[in-house]
């Protein structure tokens, strides 16, 4: 009775080291892909899909033990240029990672300091962005001292810079070119009144800018890029006013607007 027993014991304990071990080797990750939102894989992404699958370096690890949290600052930290925006996991060994390119839109001037800042907010250059065209971003910061990889703002001011950078490439205007048609943007006012500097002269005021600010911004932007515009104020709709100025009325708006 008593070698039953230890035969039925020793035959659970086997049967149990093999499940665990098959299914370790089952559920270990060995395909690890990525998708970028705004960049295509195949191409320009090619390298950055690389550099994050080195980075995540998932291969060989369990996916039920994966901590998306960790992973995304592993991944964030190696590569700067990019924000993970998913991981998803592809049962039983699949993984993929799922992320936007951060372009560098924006330029803040806080003191003496310049600051350089990709379209969620994060910090790539000090002092160094005299290379192009920048949109000069007019928002409050904390009075924190901010290093290269920080991020400037809270949470929502860098949800809503990275929609108006959503919104400027849905609208075919990339990075270089969004820079040399906007000269600032004004947020000091919340994100429900932001006032929007175009290079040629002329102000955007946008209303209640946190609901359907693609559509606002593309009504904005119309009466400028149309070049048919007389001087004046142009209402487009409700929630979206257009200022053509004379360069020297808009110097005087610009000036006010970019004071904080």
């Amino acid at each position: 009775m008593r070698n039953k027993r230890l035969i039925i014991l020793f035959s659970i304990l086997l049967s149990v080291t093999v499940i665990v071990i098959f299914g370790s080797i089952i559920f270990s990750v060995s395909i690890v892909t990525t998708s970028g939102h705004n960049i295509d894989v195949y191409n320009e992404g090619r390298d950055l899909s690389e550099q994050i699958i080195e980075a995540a370096n998932l291969n060989g690890r369990s996916i039920f033990l994966l901590n998306d949290e960790q992973i995304i600052a592993e991944i964030e930290e190696a590569v700067p240029q990019i924000q993970v925006t998913y991981i998803q996991r592809l049962f039983p060994n699949r993984v993929l990672i799922r992320f936007v390119k951060m372009y560098n839109y924006f330029r803040v001037t806080r003191g003496d300091n310049t600051y350089s800042l990709r379209s969620n907010g994060r910090i790539t250059d000090i002092n160094d962005v005299t290379d192009r065209n920048f949109i000069d971003l007019i928002a409050h910061t904390s009075n924190a001292a901010f290093n290269v990889g920080d991020y400037m703002f809270n949470r929502t001011t860098s949800e809503f810079l990275m929609e108006v950078a959503a919104s400027l490439e849905k609208l075919g205007v990339g990075e270089s070119a969004a820079s040399n048609l906007i000269e600032f943007v004004n947020i000091v006012y919340s994100h429900n009144n932001v006032y929007i500097g175009m290079r040629g002269g002329g102000i955007i005021r946008i209303l209640y800018a946190r609901e359907n600010f693609l559509e606002k911004l593309q009504l904005g932007l119309s009466v400028f890029v149309a070049g048919s515009h007389a001087r004046g104020y142009v209402v487009t709709s409700t929630d979206v006013h257009a200022f053509v100025s004379s360069p020297g009325d808009y110097m005087v708006l610009r000036n006010r607007l970019t004071q904080i």
